[in-house]
């Protein structure tokens, strides 16, 4: 029997050095913010056109491994049951809640090089991380320079070990 782990700490996404395909499964008034180079699916409509949208994203699911994003992390388990039958799919755990608590976090205790445009740095860095439209390389660079900074020894230890 192989263990396949199932889901993914909002820290050990931010260390995965390589994209992820990252599917939304929020609700339409819930994209807004999103995490950057996620694709937007209800998981209503995901569940009912899954054959369809299996054959579509194949190889993208193949290459990349797949994350699912919900709300509050718990309401993606079905549809990555359903999923892992053909792809190595895991659901963010928390959701976005714990993704915005994290980054929140993270961005809190940067400790900025101008600290009199600290606020503005804040707003502009917070725009592109929960920008869907922000390019992976682009959310890359913000992550590494947030962790790598991090006032928490936990974080900035587990930076010298990413995946």
């Amino acid at each position: 029997m192989i263990f396949r782990k199932t889901s993914l700490t909002v820290t050990e996404f931010f260390f995965r050095q390589t994209e992820t395909f990252l599917i939304d499964t929020r609700g339409a008034t819930d994209y807004d913010p999103a995490i950057p180079g996620s694709k937007p699916f209800y998981i209503l409509d995901l569940m009912d056109n899954i054959e369809k949208f299996q054959t579509k994203y194949d190889a993208v699911m193949r290459e990349k491994g797949t994350l699912l994003v919900c709300r509050k992390g718990d309401g993606t388990e079905m549809l990555r049951k359903r999923f892992s039958r053909k792809y190595q799919v895991m659901s963010l755990q928390g959701g976005m809640a714990a993704y915005l608590e994290f980054i929140t976090r993270l961005l809190a205790e940067h400790p900025y090089e101008q600290p009199h445009i600290r606020d503005e740095t804040m707003r502009l860095l917070l725009e592109k991380l929960t920008n869907r439209h922000t390019p992976f390389p682009i959310f890359r660079r913000i992550a590494n320079r947030l962790l790598s900074s991090s006032p928490d020894p936990a974080i900035r230890q587990k930076g010298g070990h990413r995946n």
